[in-house]
Protein backbone atom coordinates (compact mmCIF):
# COMPACT_ATOMS: atom_id res chain seq x y z
CA UNK A 1 0.00 0.00 0.00
CA UNK A 2 3.14 2.45 0.81
CA UNK A 3 4.35 1.88 -2.63
CA UNK A 4 1.82 2.93 -4.48
CA UNK A 5 1.02 5.56 -2.10
CA UNK A 6 4.35 6.31 -3.03
CA UNK A 7 4.78 5.81 -7.04
CA UNK A 8 1.52 7.89 -6.85
CA UNK A 9 3.02 10.85 -5.49
CA UNK A 10 6.25 10.54 -7.55
CA UNK A 11 3.78 10.16 -10.75
CA UNK A 12 2.56 13.66 -10.07
CA UNK A 13 5.91 15.14 -9.11
CA UNK A 14 7.14 14.50 -12.48
CA UNK A 15 3.46 15.65 -14.54
CA UNK A 16 3.42 18.63 -12.96
CA UNK A 17 5.98 19.88 -14.86
CA UNK A 18 4.54 18.54 -17.88
CA UNK A 19 1.04 20.27 -18.02
CA UNK A 20 2.58 23.35 -16.91
CA UNK A 21 3.05 26.36 -19.21
CA UNK A 22 5.92 27.63 -20.73
CA UNK A 23 6.61 31.43 -19.83
CA UNK A 24 7.40 33.08 -23.14
CA UNK A 25 9.14 36.30 -23.27
CA UNK A 26 9.11 38.61 -25.32
CA UNK A 27 12.60 38.12 -27.38
CA UNK A 28 11.68 34.46 -27.17
CA UNK A 29 8.90 35.45 -29.17
CA UNK A 30 10.06 37.38 -31.59
CA UNK A 31 12.64 34.84 -32.11
CA UNK A 32 10.38 32.14 -32.64
CA UNK A 33 8.42 34.67 -35.19
CA UNK A 34 11.35 35.34 -37.18
CA UNK A 35 12.13 31.79 -37.56
CA UNK A 36 8.86 30.77 -38.67
CA UNK A 37 7.95 33.79 -40.77
CA UNK A 38 7.41 32.85 -44.27
CA UNK A 39 7.80 36.65 -45.56
CA UNK A 40 11.71 36.77 -43.94
CA UNK A 41 12.47 32.97 -45.38
CA UNK A 42 11.03 34.65 -48.98
CA UNK A 43 13.13 37.44 -47.94
CA UNK A 44 16.29 35.06 -47.50
CA UNK A 45 15.48 33.78 -50.55
CA UNK A 46 15.94 36.78 -52.91
CA UNK A 47 19.43 37.74 -51.38
CA UNK A 48 20.49 33.93 -52.58
CA UNK A 49 18.69 34.96 -55.96
CA UNK A 50 20.46 38.42 -56.24
CA UNK A 51 24.16 36.65 -54.97
CA UNK A 52 23.24 33.65 -57.91
CA UNK A 53 22.88 36.52 -60.29
CA UNK A 54 26.33 38.17 -59.97
CA UNK A 55 27.59 35.75 -62.73
CA UNK A 56 25.09 35.73 -64.80
CA UNK A 57 26.07 40.02 -65.03
CA UNK A 58 29.10 38.91 -66.74
CA UNK A 59 27.80 36.48 -69.25
CA UNK A 60 28.69 37.51 -72.75
CA UNK A 61 26.21 36.24 -75.76
CA UNK A 62 25.69 32.81 -77.22
CA UNK A 63 27.52 32.11 -79.93
CA UNK A 64 25.88 31.66 -83.77
CA UNK A 65 26.44 28.37 -85.42
CA UNK A 66 25.48 28.23 -89.15
CA UNK A 67 25.80 26.04 -91.98
CA UNK A 68 25.24 28.08 -95.53
CA UNK A 69 26.66 27.80 -99.46
CA UNK A 70 28.61 30.67 -100.37
CA UNK A 71 29.43 29.55 -103.62
CA UNK A 72 26.32 27.12 -104.33
CA UNK A 73 29.04 24.05 -104.70
CA UNK A 74 29.23 23.22 -100.99
CA UNK A 75 28.34 23.60 -96.97
CA UNK A 76 30.67 25.18 -95.01
CA UNK A 77 30.41 25.47 -91.05
CA UNK A 78 30.19 28.84 -89.62
CA UNK A 79 30.51 30.74 -86.12
CA UNK A 80 30.32 33.91 -84.59
CA UNK A 81 30.51 35.88 -81.28
CA UNK A 82 29.97 39.11 -80.29
CA UNK A 83 31.36 40.74 -77.50
CA UNK A 84 30.35 43.87 -75.44
CA UNK A 85 32.62 46.65 -74.65
CA UNK A 86 34.49 45.69 -71.47
CA UNK A 87 32.94 48.37 -69.87
CA UNK A 88 29.15 47.03 -69.95
CA UNK A 89 30.23 44.05 -68.10
CA UNK A 90 32.14 45.93 -65.47
CA UNK A 91 28.58 47.93 -64.74
CA UNK A 92 26.64 45.16 -65.31
CA UNK A 93 28.48 43.41 -62.19
CA UNK A 94 28.79 46.92 -60.00
CA UNK A 95 24.97 47.14 -60.68
CA UNK A 96 24.22 43.26 -59.40
CA UNK A 97 26.24 44.02 -56.20
CA UNK A 98 24.07 47.05 -55.43
CA UNK A 99 21.53 44.60 -55.69
CA UNK A 100 22.21 42.16 -53.18
CA UNK A 101 22.57 44.99 -51.12
CA UNK A 102 18.85 46.56 -51.23
CA UNK A 103 17.76 42.77 -50.94
CA UNK A 104 19.53 42.77 -48.15
CA UNK A 105 18.26 45.98 -46.84
CA UNK A 106 14.77 44.89 -47.70
CA UNK A 107 14.74 42.01 -45.64
CA UNK A 108 16.18 44.05 -42.63
CA UNK A 109 12.79 45.95 -43.39
CA UNK A 110 10.93 42.83 -42.89
CA UNK A 111 12.66 41.86 -40.25
CA UNK A 112 11.96 45.07 -38.26
CA UNK A 113 7.96 45.15 -39.24
CA UNK A 114 7.62 41.46 -38.33
CA UNK A 115 9.41 42.88 -34.76
CA UNK A 116 6.80 45.81 -34.37
CA UNK A 117 4.40 43.57 -34.84
CA UNK A 118 5.06 40.95 -32.39
CA UNK A 119 5.90 43.29 -29.59
CA UNK A 120 2.63 44.85 -30.57
CA UNK A 121 0.71 41.61 -30.11
CA UNK A 122 2.86 40.21 -27.00
CA UNK A 123 2.10 43.83 -25.29
CA UNK A 124 -1.32 43.34 -26.01
CA UNK A 125 -1.89 39.72 -24.34
CA UNK A 126 0.28 41.57 -21.19
CA UNK A 127 -2.64 44.15 -21.14
CA UNK A 128 -5.24 41.58 -21.36
CA UNK A 129 -3.88 39.44 -18.71
CA UNK A 130 -3.82 42.02 -16.52
CA UNK A 131 -6.99 43.38 -17.26
CA UNK A 132 -8.31 39.87 -16.84
CA UNK A 133 -6.78 39.78 -13.35
CA UNK A 134 -7.99 42.43 -12.41
CA UNK A 135 -11.61 42.19 -13.14
CA UNK A 136 -11.50 38.59 -11.85
CA UNK A 137 -10.84 40.02 -8.41
CA UNK A 138 -12.99 42.47 -8.52
CA UNK A 139 -15.76 40.03 -9.82
CA UNK A 140 -15.01 37.62 -6.38
CA UNK A 141 -15.62 40.98 -4.55
CA UNK A 142 -18.73 42.15 -6.25
CA UNK A 143 -20.29 38.59 -6.12
CA UNK A 144 -19.33 38.47 -2.26
CA UNK A 145 -20.93 41.91 -2.44
CA UNK A 146 -24.22 40.45 -3.94
CA UNK A 147 -24.38 37.43 -1.55
CA UNK A 148 -24.49 39.82 1.38
CA UNK A 149 -27.11 42.21 0.09
CA UNK A 150 -28.91 38.78 -0.81
CA UNK A 151 -28.70 38.25 3.22
CA UNK A 152 -29.48 42.10 4.01
CA UNK A 153 -32.29 41.74 1.61
CA UNK A 154 -33.80 38.42 3.47
CA UNK A 155 -33.44 39.71 7.14
CA UNK A 156 -35.21 43.04 6.12
CA UNK A 157 -32.04 45.61 6.67
CA UNK A 158 -31.89 46.66 2.49
CA UNK A 159 -34.65 47.40 0.51
CA UNK A 160 -35.25 45.96 -3.27
CA UNK A 161 -33.70 48.59 -5.17
CA UNK A 162 -30.42 48.55 -3.37
CA UNK A 163 -30.54 44.33 -4.05
CA UNK A 164 -31.34 45.13 -7.69
CA UNK A 165 -28.33 47.48 -7.41
CA UNK A 166 -25.95 44.94 -6.08
CA UNK A 167 -27.01 41.73 -8.00
CA UNK A 168 -26.80 44.52 -11.33
CA UNK A 169 -23.61 45.27 -10.50
CA UNK A 170 -22.60 41.94 -10.03
CA UNK A 171 -23.89 40.58 -13.62
CA UNK A 172 -22.24 43.55 -15.10
CA UNK A 173 -18.42 42.80 -13.76
CA UNK A 174 -18.85 39.06 -14.77
CA UNK A 175 -19.91 40.27 -18.49
CA UNK A 176 -16.59 42.29 -18.40
CA UNK A 177 -14.85 39.08 -17.19
CA UNK A 178 -16.07 37.23 -19.85
CA UNK A 179 -15.08 40.15 -22.59
CA UNK A 180 -11.53 40.28 -21.24
CA UNK A 181 -11.48 36.60 -21.53
CA UNK A 182 -12.13 36.58 -24.98
CA UNK A 183 -9.92 39.62 -25.52
CA UNK A 184 -7.04 37.57 -24.14
CA UNK A 185 -8.03 34.45 -26.20
CA UNK A 186 -7.72 36.27 -29.45
CA UNK A 187 -4.36 37.94 -28.22
CA UNK A 188 -2.87 34.88 -27.39
CA UNK A 189 -4.45 33.38 -30.92
CA UNK A 190 -2.51 35.68 -32.67
CA UNK A 191 0.82 35.82 -31.14
CA UNK A 192 0.66 31.62 -31.50
CA UNK A 193 0.13 32.17 -34.92
CA UNK A 194 3.02 33.88 -35.70
CA UNK A 195 4.87 32.20 -32.99
CA UNK A 196 4.01 28.47 -33.77
CA UNK A 197 3.78 28.04 -29.94
CA UNK A 198 0.38 26.76 -29.03
CA UNK A 199 0.05 26.89 -25.12
CA UNK A 200 2.25 29.56 -22.99
CA UNK A 201 1.88 32.68 -20.34
CA UNK A 202 3.30 35.61 -20.90
CA UNK A 203 5.77 37.70 -18.79
CA UNK A 204 3.75 39.95 -16.34
CA UNK A 205 3.35 43.51 -17.32
CA UNK A 206 5.63 46.07 -15.94
CA UNK A 207 4.80 49.69 -16.11
CA UNK A 208 7.81 52.01 -16.89
CA UNK A 209 8.20 55.62 -16.65
CA UNK A 210 8.08 57.46 -19.98
CA UNK A 211 11.60 57.96 -20.94
CA UNK A 212 12.83 59.69 -23.90
CA UNK A 213 13.60 57.87 -27.09
CA UNK A 214 16.64 58.65 -29.17
CA UNK A 215 16.24 57.89 -32.61
CA UNK A 216 18.42 57.59 -34.75
CA UNK A 217 16.96 58.04 -38.47
CA UNK A 218 20.49 57.37 -40.25
CA UNK A 219 20.19 53.88 -39.08
CA UNK A 220 16.37 53.30 -40.25
CA UNK A 221 15.81 50.33 -42.40
CA UNK A 222 13.53 52.03 -44.40
CA UNK A 223 15.95 55.40 -45.28
CA UNK A 224 18.53 53.19 -46.27
CA UNK A 225 16.43 50.94 -48.42
CA UNK A 226 15.52 54.36 -49.91
CA UNK A 227 18.41 55.14 -50.30
CA UNK A 228 19.82 51.95 -51.49
CA UNK A 229 16.94 52.06 -54.17
CA UNK A 230 19.01 55.75 -55.43
CA UNK A 231 22.52 53.85 -55.91
CA UNK A 232 21.34 51.33 -57.89
CA UNK A 233 19.65 53.81 -60.11
CA UNK A 234 22.56 55.75 -60.37
CA UNK A 235 24.06 52.21 -61.16
CA UNK A 236 21.50 51.59 -63.81
CA UNK A 237 22.47 54.48 -65.68
CA UNK A 238 25.80 54.55 -65.74
CA UNK A 239 25.07 50.67 -67.46
CA UNK A 240 22.58 52.26 -70.02
CA UNK A 241 25.38 54.38 -70.91
CA UNK A 242 28.01 52.13 -70.95
CA UNK A 243 25.99 50.21 -73.23
CA UNK A 244 26.66 53.10 -76.14
CA UNK A 245 30.31 51.60 -76.21
CA UNK A 246 30.81 50.02 -79.35
CA UNK A 247 30.50 46.29 -79.44
CA UNK A 248 33.11 43.98 -81.17
CA UNK A 249 32.23 40.36 -83.47
CA UNK A 250 35.14 37.80 -84.50
CA UNK A 251 33.55 34.76 -86.32
CA UNK A 252 34.93 31.88 -88.31
CA UNK A 253 33.57 31.56 -92.49
CA UNK A 254 34.55 30.40 -95.71
CA UNK A 255 33.15 32.42 -98.22
CA UNK A 256 35.14 31.17 -100.93
CA UNK A 257 36.40 27.31 -102.29
CA UNK A 258 37.51 24.82 -99.68
CA UNK A 259 41.01 25.67 -101.08
CA UNK A 260 40.96 29.30 -99.55
CA UNK A 261 43.47 30.11 -96.70
CA UNK A 262 42.41 29.71 -93.45
CA UNK A 263 43.36 33.23 -91.93
CA UNK A 264 41.04 34.29 -94.50
CA UNK A 265 38.37 32.79 -93.58
CA UNK A 266 38.26 35.01 -90.34
CA UNK A 267 35.87 37.71 -90.04
CA UNK A 268 36.11 40.31 -87.65
CA UNK A 269 33.62 43.50 -86.94
CA UNK A 270 32.45 46.28 -84.55
CA UNK A 271 28.93 47.58 -83.78
CA UNK A 272 28.96 51.11 -84.24
CA UNK A 273 25.94 52.56 -81.54
CA UNK A 274 24.75 55.17 -84.38
CA UNK A 275 21.13 55.37 -83.41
Amino acid sequence: MQKKILWGLAWVLFSVPTFAQTILTVEEAVAAALNNSPAIKASGLVVRQSEQLVRSARNIPNPDLTIDSPSGAFYTLGVQQNFRFPTVYTQQSKLQQQQIVLAQKEKMVTENNLKYRIRTVYLSVQYADAYLKQLQSQDSAYTQIAVAAKRNFDVGTIDKLALIFAETQAADLRNQVAMATQELAVSKGQLSFFTNVPTFSVAPLVVTSNAALSIDAAQNPLIEAAKQAEMINQKAVEVEKANALPGFMVGYYNQGSRETNLGLRWRLGVSIPLW
